[in-house]
């Protein structure tokens, strides 16, 4: 009976043992993912103002009346943009 239970304590130890080292693998691979997601982020941030300047600059070739209705969308949106960027600066 000793022995069964020094052996079962013994498999309860290496099978520890191994999630153990799981666990630091896993650990490693989540850290690698949020790198690799913050970086998937950044280049969405630098996309999305690649969209943003290039709508800007279509807004002003401005070709054709419907055009140039967009275009004053555009610069209204953009306008209230900045005020509400000067908003939260001011507090």
């Amino acid at each position: 009976m000793l022995e069964d239970l020094t052996q079962s304590i013994e498999t309860l130890l290496a099978r520890y043992e191994k999630v153990k080292s799981d666990n630091v693998v896993l650990q490693e691979r989540l850290e690698a993912c949020k790198a690799k997601l913050d970086a998937n982020k950044s280049t969405i941030e630098i996309l999305e103002k690649k969209i943003s300047d290039l709508q800007l600059s279509h807004a002003f070739a401005v070709s054709s009346e419907k055009d140039g209705k967009d275009a004053k969308k555009r610069v209204g949106k953009l306008i209230r943009e900045i005020d509400n960027c000067i908003e939260l600066l001011g507090g």
